[in-house]
């Protein structure tokens, strides 16, 4: 017995041991804490009479030290020791309850810390449950006791701010976590008086019923007066909720009314709360009936209201212990909010969020909050929520058209290259024939596209009959309309071209070779001259002779189009201006001039006086006039302009029918005609000119000068036909190659960015110039930056290159697989010409053109290439061994791919190849993957977020609007920088002034959108942290770039930490 005792105690020691052991060890931990380090840190730093910090103090102090910019690296962790202090079971604040301000960067950096803590589990779920009310009402007891969590509560102890707490839960498979928010009492007595604190109650309120999934609405007592002033909040925070549930958005909280410190012995008084509480809510909203069930017969036990006694039996001891019954009645009705939101009982469907979304959605909800106008901007970013999703499904769907039209038109196409090569040994076909081809194949298109139009016209439909979306509906079915015409527009002009290039001008170009070869052979044949006597100069004089005598009658044949004589026929056969009678003036164009400048502008107002000036002219103004009609001058060429260079977009030379689109598309007004003929000739010239230096019959026959002089030289030292036509097939393969090779790679990268969003997404196309931005700053060149910032337009185009250089295939691989596809074709069509007895030379040609065409590569360049016409040219072919014949033309063509020196290296080649890349996009004129439209707001110089070249009557300019000082928006009598955005100016309505209009003339910013015509006003209300960061930062070299003062008052807010908003520019891209 005495050994078993001893045994016992032994055991015992050595718990105690154990038990001492580790809290020794956690003594060690806590003493090392981070955390507490920086505590303690800060207590050194304070006076010996301010050393008595609260844990809510010091959250504070980190939470403005996370945001400063020059912070030790030590306190870089502060936002991951925060998520972990909110991790275990503590609050933390989310509103500032001194400042009413929420410290946007800290509060995304912890919750972002936080999801990667929990995000380890797999546990990203939560539901959000807040509470609100008067102040002292018993909110933080009741969350307490409802959830046996240990906020503050006592005498004088009052919420401040609001303040989140994260709690775990199990037997919830619908989530996770509960997220409860403390929120502030309204109706403070210290704040009664004082001016704006109606609003901060308005925007306490709002912030806890938009971020919850469930709101509880506390009451103490039953008095009337109490529940009137909290019931407007409610309603007010819930009318935007309320709209946004209307609209599709997800800004609505389900709501639910707890009645505490009330005699719950007397029945009668009950059912006269719940029906006090009905009634004020039909008052003062008649829509809120659906927030507590049918209010018309309330009972006591009406499901989303909770009517409680006091916490406390008694208030006088020994009675002042918890009632059992309180508890038990919170418990009940926390089951019953879990029901009522997340099982569906009332038909709406509850969706979990994960942080990530929950820190989004802060974000979003306090933009709406620090907004001017309270109301209108909570219905604003709703709309924006459901416009975006409206305009993200509605580009899905022009998406498929396009891609609808792209297969047809490859198929056509190639079925086009067939068809040419039948023929090609045909004679040459008339004008008319030609115009009936080319009919047959728009007819084509137009049967191949139809199914796929018809079928998105039904899902386009069903599309705009989504929830909310009403008013956009008009907008969007004339936009689908608009978009189905320019697909039809762009993709038959397509046609017509590709078709041209085929059987006009390819055609001619192989008949004037053909005619060439044949009178050099005939040359050398003849007996009358001395060739073999030829010198070297002799061959070269003569070749030159030969080649410009072609040349000179492709010119009289082939001549330039005359540019403004075809559009005024045009003009004269068109039926608008016929059966309106609107007298056209005649208009010689001057070439690419004002072209060049129109298309290299940057915001820059001369240019529009320039064109404003011509068209003064057209319109013969007085010089007393001028004036006068300045907007309307104004207006009218912003107008023409955008109609024109909409429909020019993509086209690669002049045709009628673009013509014809102008006159259609252009309003029917005499001065709008005459300055729309005016510059839709200078275009034209331009295009075509371009399209001319290349692509015309006297030009490719240009271009094969020195392959012409070679086979020149080949006659003359007597080679044989076959030798003579495997020359012609290597310096054919040999100029074609590496352009189909380019041709190839533009289609890969291309169809490698087409879904990126920064392609089609404006505002994540901002992140990225913003991270290259950053990048340049951290290299310290400032003057860079600032220049990019006046030039937006080359600071897009900059990062859009950089972006689709990132995406192009690694240039060496995909060379080697190119190569490798091109020597297996030859070598098939070397095989399948093996029996052939008769017309060898053309029939390999045919074989290797329809390798090309049909094999792996499917190119239609090199394709297109092997149109070429050997009738009567090498019959000696025929004559030669087939396996030598065969074996020599395989032989020397996969040597013209081995001695290839391509390509160099990827970085250069991509640098090469972008702006291949957005010509072919801009020529393929996919509304959904088109470049952003260039044009930037005239007074901050922030870029539109439309797609390029869209229709400005439909979808005007839009832009977020960055702090104008950055720009050099100044204020006109101090020259100090402004830190107001255009979007604030608009808000507060401020006036501004223009450089080129009398200095004492100014206008509203209400009235944007009447002085730039085609934009809409500046209401998009979202932060650019970088450019305010930089406002802030760089204040005096940015009043010394443009001459004036640095701005007085920066915002406190635009003080960012540059690390902060490249971590979260960076994650915003990754997600």
């Amino acid at each position: 017995m005495e050994h078993h005792t001893t045994k016992e105690k032994l055991r015992e020691d050595a718990k105690i041991k154990n038990c001492i052991d580790k809290r020794r060890a956690d003594t060690y931990y806590v003493q090392n804490n981070s955390l507490l380090q920086i505590f303690l840190g800060l207590l050194t730093n304070k006076d010996s009479c301010s050393r008595v910090l609260s844990l809510r103090v010091l959250e504070k102090e980190l939470a403005e030290r996370g945001e400063r910019e020059l912070v030790p690296l030590s306190n870089k962790d502060i936002p991951r020791l925060a998520a972990q202090h909110l991790l275990d079971g503590f609050c933390l604040e989310l509103l500032d309850g001194d400042s009413n301000m929420i410290h946007m960067e800290w509060v995304t950096e912890v919750l972002y810390e936080l999801s990667s803590l929990i995000g380890e589990a797999s546990r990203k779920r939560i539901f959000v449950l807040s509470v609100m009310g008067v102040q002292s009402s018993g909110k933080s007891t009741l969350l307490n006791t409802m959830f046996g969590i240990q906020m503050r509560t006592s005498v004088g102890q009052c919420t401040r701010g609001v303040n989140m707490q994260l709690l775990a839960v199990d037997g919830r498979p619908e989530y996770d976590y509960i997220l409860l928010l403390d929120t502030e009492g309204t109706r403070a007595p210290e704040y009664h008086g004082l001016p704006g604190s109606e609003k901060c109650d308005n925007q306490m309120a709002t912030l806890s019923i938009l971020l919850a999934d469930a709101t509880i609405v506390v009451t103490p007592g039953e008095n009337d007066a109490a529940i009137k002033e909290i019931l407007p909040i409610v309603l007010l925070a819930y009318q935007g909720s309320k709209l946004a549930e209307d609209n599709g958005g997800r800004l609505s909280s389900r709501m639910f009314f707890v009645y505490n410190r009330i005699d719950t012995k007397q029945k009668n008084k009950l059912d006269n709360i719940i029906q006090t509480l009905g009634t004020s809510l039909h008052e003062a909203f008649s829509q809120v009936q659906k927030l507590t069930g049918n209010l018309t017969n309330l009972k006591s036990e009406s499901p989303d209201v909770c009517i409680l006694g006091n916490v406390k039996k008694e208030y006088e001891p020994p009675g002042d212990v918890p009632d059992a019954a309180y508890g038990e009645a919170l418990i009940q009705f926390r089951e019953h909010i879990h029901r009522r939101v997340v099982n569906n009982e009332s038909g709406q469907s509850w969706k979990k969020r994960s942080i990530e979304e929950f820190s989004g959605y802060i974000e979003e909800v306090w933009k709406c909050i620090g907004s001017a106008n309270f109301n209108f901007n909570f219905a604003t970013v709703v709309e924006r929520i459901t416009f975006d999703k409206l305009e993200s499904e509605d580009k899905k769907a022009e998406q498929k058209l396009a891609e609808a039209y792209l297969e047809s038109f490859a198929s056509i196409k190639r079925n086009m290259i067939e068809e040419k090569g039948k023929t090609i040994r045909s004679a040459p076909v008339d004008e008319m024939s030609n115009s009936i081809r080319l009919a047959s194949f728009e007819a084509k298109l137009r049967d191949q596209v139809m199914p796929n139009e018809q079928r998105l016209d039904v899902e386009v439909k069903e599309i705009l009959k989504g929830k909310g979306r009403e008013k956009w509906s008009l907008q969007f079915e004339e936009l689908w309309k608009m978009n189905k015409l320019g697909q039809e527009r762009n993709w038959k002009f397509s046609l017509k071209t590709s078709f041209n290039t085929l059987f006009n001008y390819e055609h001619h170009v192989e008949s004037y070779k053909k005619k060439m070869r044949e009178e050099i052979n005939e040359l050398f044949k003849s007996t009358n001259l001395n060739v073999s006597e030829w010198t070297e100069k002799d061959k070269n004089k003569k070749f030159d002779e030969m080649f410009a005598r072609i040349l000179l009658e492709v010119q009289q044949h082939f001549p330039p189009k005359e540019i403004p004589e075809e559009i005024k026929k045009v003009y004269q056969n068109s039926n608008v201006i016929k059966t309106r009678q609107i007298e056209m003036m005649a208009v010689a164009g001057d070439g690419q001039s004002h072209v060049d400048d129109a298309r290299t502008c940057d915001g820059n107002p001369t240019l529009l006086e320039k064109m404003g000036m011509k068209f003064s002219q057209l319109l013969n103004l007085k010089p007393t006039e001028k004036k006068i009609t300045r907007n309307a001058i104004d207006s009218c060429y912003e107008s023409v302009y955008a109609i024109v260079n909409r429909i020019a977009a993509g086209k690669m030379c002049y045709d009628d029918s673009i013509i014809y689109n102008v006159i259609s598309d252009v309003d029917a007004v005499l001065a709008m005609h005459n300055y729309g003929q005016t510059l839709i000739v200078e275009l034209m010239q331009y295009i075509e000119k371009e399209w001319e230096a290349e692509n015309s019959v006297f030009a490719k026959l240009k271009a094969d000068k020195e392959c012409m002089r070679e086979y020149f030289v080949m006659v003359s030292q007597g080679l044989e036909n076959s030798k003579l036509f495997v020359a012609t097939m290597e310096r054919t393969l040999e100029k074609v190659a590496v352009s189909a090779f380019r041709e190839e790679m533009v289609l890969k990268t291309f169809r490698g960015i087409r879904n990126e969003r920064w392609l089609y997404d404006a505002r994540f196309m901002q992140k990225h110039m913003d991270l290259y931005l950053i990048d340049l700053l951290q290299k310290k060149e400032v003057d860079k930056v600032l220049d990019y910032i006046d030039q937006p337009k080359r600071l897009y185009q900059t990062v859009l290159q950089r972006l689709i250089a990132e995406k192009v295939p690694r240039s060496d691989e995909e060379w080697r697989s190119f190569a490798s596809h091109v020597t297996q074709a030859i070598e098939k069509a070397a095989l399948a010409t093996l029996e052939v007895d008769s017309g060898r030379a053309q029939d390999f040609v045919g074989q290797l053109r329809n390798e090309f065409l049909h094999g792996y590569l499917q190119s239609e360049l090199l394709a297109s290439a092997f149109l070429i016409d050997c009738r009567d040219e090498y019959q000696d072919c025929d004559k030669e061994e087939k396996k030598e014949f065969l074996e020599a033309c395989t032989t020397k063509l996969i040597q013209v791919i081995k001695n290839q020196k391509f390509p160099p290296k990827k970085r250069e080649f991509a640098k090469r190849l972008v702006p291949k890349v957005v010509q072919y996009m801009k020529a393929l004129n996919d509304p959904a993957a088109l470049p952003r439209c260039d044009a930037c707001c005239t007074m901050c110089k922030s870029l539109c977020i439309e797609a390029a070249n869209h229709d400005t009557k439909l979808t005007p300019h839009d832009v977020i609007h960055q702090p104008a000082g950055i720009a050099g928006v100044h204020c006109s009598k101090s020259l100090e920088l402004s830190s107001t955005t255009c979007s604030q100016s608009y808000e507060q309505n401020e006036t501004f002034r223009l450089s080129n209009e009398d200095e004492n003339v100014s206008h509203k910013y209400r009235d944007y959108a009447k002085v730039f015509n085609g934009w809409k006003d500046p209401r998009i209300n979202e932060e650019l942290p970088l450019r305010e960061y930089i406002l802030a930062k760089y204040n005096e070299d940015i009043a010394q770039k443009y001459g004036l003062k640095p701005c007085p008052e920066i915002p406190p807010n635009y003080f960012r930490d540059l690390s902060t908003i490249k971590r979260q520019l960076q994650r915003e891209i990754q997600n």
